[in-house]
């Protein structure tokens, strides 16, 4: 952070406390926000404004003000808040403006007036009675840090009472530039879906204009909540917040449509003075999963945030490993809490302690209820296929994959995200090696996009919590496993197919494999590439009375491959 800028006068402070305040003081407000280098959109006179109308709230901006010549040099816009608490005593908060709606919290402030506008804030909360806590979320501000430091500690307990990551994208002058600056699979997997996109007929990407803000916006709204439900009172000031910043000129909003078909949609807010767009949020159709629509539309946002001329694009708190696809780098945001020193506020604090001591405490009881259940109480149905893998199958490798045996050095040096993307870990792949199994893996250039894998030796089923021993010249087929950017394009049925090779000089004639009864993606795979010849349904239960395994027993290979019996004996050698 640059060196505070010291001022010889003291700055003096006024307040705005209703919507013509506010408005009146627009010209000075985006006039210091042009200004400041540190201040983010939500700091802007356009984005509180919008947030304003759209809330309903009363604002409560902190002025600072040159006594010299009577102008305005500084803002730190916040709320107040007040209502019950413990259900006896009323607590007064002041927070952030738009508390859980803004990104970050903070002040804008003209370079040379930082350290007068700061002591002015810092009087003001010191001297002001009228709040009991102070809650600020989301802090990267430093001028916000400095000016709860400055607050008496005779009178106020202060504290950062949490963190969280906030990743953030530099922007070179070029999407090209951007585009070039990302890894070879994340170009390849953004390539790749933008084509097979393009692709359908009535596909169409749809920038927010006066035409198109109110569709873009429920399409946003409604994408969102297939994953990220909404409260009514959220998803309606969430609505009417999109609308207004799309009219103060502050919001930018994407939306991809196949036909009449919302398939992702994405936004941002950027003020027109700023190098920063702020990613708000986005949502995709579950529908259209395999193309990528969610990094899609983010990719969008950021094309047009660099056409603007931003050399950030900023991801806001969270560490969700999307971001990181993007080449996000972290950096912290904190959570500040400032306490008056009264008995009111002590025995709320204790109050609060106490339930959020309790509330901890219920949920670490019921966590442990549920793994004791699940520990004592187990069920599964599943069933067992044997058959044969033709040698000649008809099922076609799909386009720019290609199948090749799965050995070390394919594994060592991958990134733990490609792997877990696949349910495995360096550690798992070399612990099935050593057990003497044998793999597939499906390639896309140089990443990993598949596997399927096979033992010979026993192995242990979680699903029936026992070891399985395939029989002689047979191999068990199991993790068969595709990321789900290539998912429903027949990877799954091609390592299956392509396992036929591998069974030939192992001298392997048979092959077994276990499917959930509920996952029937994994069976059409599985029936498309193979010969079943038999199907044995099996029912695992655990009780604290003891477990119980259901099989058809009359079948000697069944029961040997189950463990519960001898094995078939060997068939008599004839001689000619």
């Amino acid at each position: 952070m640059p060196a505070i800028a010291r001022h010889a006068a003291p700055l003096q402070l006024g307040v705005l406390d209703d919507p013509a305040s506010v408005d009146a003081a627009r010209e000075e407000w985006e006039r210091v926000f042009a200004c400041d280098r540190q201040a983010k959109v939500f700091q802007s006179w356009r984005w509180f404004r919008a947030y304003l109308e759209s809330a309903g709230a009363a604002p409560l901006v902190l002025v600072a003000v040159d006594p010299a010549s009577g102008a305005r040099v500084g803002f730190f816009p916040l709320e107040y808040h007040s209502g019950p608490a413990l259900r006896v005593l009323r607590l007064r908060r002041l927070t952030g403006a738009a508390h859980g709606i803004a990104g970050y919290t903070g002040m804008t402030v003209l370079p040379e007036h930082e350290e007068g506008a700061i002591d002015a804030f810092a009087r003001y909360l010191a001297e002001q009675p009228r709040w009991d806590v102070i809650e600020l979320d989301n802090v990267l501000d430093e001028r916000v840090m400095t000016v709860v430091a400055r607050l008496p500690a005779q009178r106020f307990d202060a504290a950062i009472v949490g963190s969280l990551r906030a990743p953030f994208v530099e922007l070179p002058p070029s999407f090209e530039q951007f585009f070039a600056g990302l890894g070879k699979s994340s170009r390849a997997r953004l390539r790749h879906a933008e084509h097979r996109l393009a692709a359908r007929p009535r596909y169409r990407r749809e920038p927010a204009t006066r035409a198109t803000i109110e569709r873009g916006a429920e399409a946003l709204l409604s994408l969102h909540e297939t994953r990220w439900p909404l409260t009514d009172a959220r998803r309606a000031l969430v609505s009417a917040l999109l609308r207004t910043a799309f009219e103060r000129d502050v919001l930018m909003l994407v939306t991809m449509w196949d036909g009449d078909t919302a398939v992702a949609a994405a936004a941002a807010f950027v003020h027109p003075a700023s190098s920063a767009a702020q990613y708000f949020m986005g949502g995709f159709n579950p529908r259209y999963a395999s193309f990528s629509p969610g990094r899609l539309a983010i990719t969008e946002l950021i094309r047009e945030a660099i056409a603007r001329g931003c050399t950030t694009f900023d991801f806001t708190r969270g560490a969700e490993p999307y971001k990181y696809s993007f080449g996000a780098e972290d950096r912290l945001v904190r959570r500040l809490a400032v306490t008056r020193r009264r008995p009111k506020t002590v025995l709320i604090g204790q109050g609060r302690r106490a339930a959020r001591g309790a509330a901890t405490a219920l949920r670490e009881l019921r966590e442990a209820r549920h793994r004791l259940a699940r520990r004592l109480f187990f069920s599964t149905r599943v069933t067992v296929f044997r058959g044969r893998i033709p040698t000649a199958n008809d099922g076609t490798l799909p386009r720019g994959v290609r199948i090749a045996p799965l050995e070390p050095p394919h594994i060592v040096g991958r990134s733990a995200g490609e792997l877990a993307a696949l349910d495995l870990t360096a550690e798992l792949c070399f612990k099935q090696w050593a057990n003497g199994d044998f793999a597939l893996g499906a390639f896309r250039g140089a990443a990993l996009v598949g596997v399927l894998w096979c033992a010979q030796a026993a192995i242990y089923a979680p699903e029936l919590r026992r070891l399985l021993h395939p029989l002689p010249a047979t191999g068990y087929l199991y993790h068969c496993s595709v990321a789900w950017s290539e998912q429903g394009r027949g990877i799954a049925t091609a390592l299956i197919a392509a396992m036929s090779a591998e069974f030939a000089p192992r001298r392997l004639s048979e092959a077994w494999f276990m499917v959930h009864d509920h996952d029937a993606a994994s069976l059409r795979a599985f029936e498309k590439a193979m010969q079943i010849v038999t199907r044995y349904p099996v029912t695992y239960r655990a009780t604290p009375f003891g477990e119980r395994l259901r099989y058809p027993q009359g079948d000697a290979a069944m029961r040997a491959f189950l463990g519960v019996g001898a094995p078939p004996a060997p068939r008599p050698q004839t001689t000619a």
